[in-house]
């Protein structure tokens, strides 16, 4: 399985949520719709909009709203809801909206939901005629009128396939396979891992000071408990991931090791690099190293400038160099892979 796997990498006005068309020409589950709005929210009562084109004002009576998805089957109690979208008929047609700001696309569970009208009329309404919904609730002067992704980016975040973002604990450890080994990585030592991305042959985690690694995310499903809903635990494929967010995307170093291979470290070299010359074998302690820089005038070679000025070039002595990246995981890369590196 191992072989396996390094083999393959070797290689509000409104309240509205914004969902990326582009993706969703890619991904056949999702909706089409870009935008998701929802009605304005009213002081007096919830908001119910038919496809009709009728209007309800009143008091949602459910005591929640289940949403079957990539996620599952999830049940969300009415007081965590914000509102609701439909776009038709489908799997995945219906958008949920959350008070900690978690949206979830599927399909709702039930086939009616119960309503009191303002002069006081009891409504039962068919979840297949409801276009859009909104809670009564009060939202800040401060606070911007669009839902964006103002909440949810404050905490843990995964992102599936087919729209659904979701506010998590962050999990105690992480597993991920790189063409250098497994690496067991804590969340504080994460900004992104992106999942499947067009021209890579596997998923990419960005670290928080800068350093990029390409390989695979560990296992099959994945185990978060929600933040913000009163939830024990949500399964989730990893086919189903798109992204997991930790913390701000911090820019690409310019320094640090960057290997031919697309990833880059950031960080400081361990021990020694020894370089064959007609001396013997010249052992340079990674302190002391400034720069490393494939020879381009003898293949093979590497240039290897140490801090105090001298250059030594030759072919190295050691198959392998270790690297400590500033946010502490230990990688060690073979020297053949370098493509250059400068000291932070």
């Amino acid at each position: 399985m191992t072989k396996q796997i390094l083999a393959a990498i070797s290689l509000s006005g409104a309240v509205i949520l914004n969902v990326s068309a582009a993706r969703a020409a890619d991904n056949p589950l999702r909706p089409s719709n870009g935008n998701i709005d929802l009605p304005i929210p009213v002081a007096n009562g919830d908001v119910v909009e038919l496809s009709s084109g009728q209007r309800i004002v009143g008091d949602w009576l459910d005591p929640s709203l289940a949403i079957r998805g990539r996620l599952g089957e999830l049940t969300v109690p009415a007081r965590q809801v914000v509102g609701m979208k439909s776009d038709g008929q489908g799997a995945m047609a219906d958008f949920l909206v959350t008070r900690g700001g978690d949206v979830l696309v599927g399909q709702v569970v039930q086939t009616s939901l119960h309503f009191r009208t303002r002069d006081g009329a009891s409504v039962d309404v068919a979840v297949a005629d409801i276009s859009r919904m909104s809670r009564r609730i009060s939202i800040p002067s401060t606070q911007p009128t669009t839902r964006g992704d103002t909440l949810t980016t404050l905490y843990p975040t995964i992102t599936t396939d087919s729209g659904d973002k979701l506010a998590i604990d962050a999990p105690a450890s992480i597993g991920f396979w790189t063409r250098f080994g497994h690496l067991d990585l804590r969340p504080n030592q994460i900004a992104a891992i992106e999942l499947r991305l067009d021209g890579h042959p596997g998923d990419r985690v960005t670290f928080v000071d800068g350093s990029v690694l390409f390989g695979l995310l560990d296992g099959s499903t994945a185990t978060f408990v929600p933040r913000a809903l009163s939830l024990n635990s949500v399964t989730v494929p990893v086919a189903a991931l798109v992204r997991m967010d930790f913390a701000s995307t911090p820019p690409q170093p310019g320094g640090g090791l960057h290997l031919s291979t697309g990833d880059v470290l950031s960080g400081r070299i361990i021990g020694a690099l020894a370089i064959q010359s007609g001396q013997g074998n010249v052992k340079i302690s990674g302190a002391d190293i400034r720069t490393i820089n494939p020879a381009d005038d003898s293949p093979g070679d590497f240039r290897v400038t140490q801090t105090r000025g001298t250059t030594i070039t030759g072919p190295p002595a050691d198959g392998d160099i270790q690297i400590q990246l500033n946010c502490g995981p230990k990688i060690t890369v073979p020297v053949g892979l370098i493509s250059n590196f400068t000291a932070p």
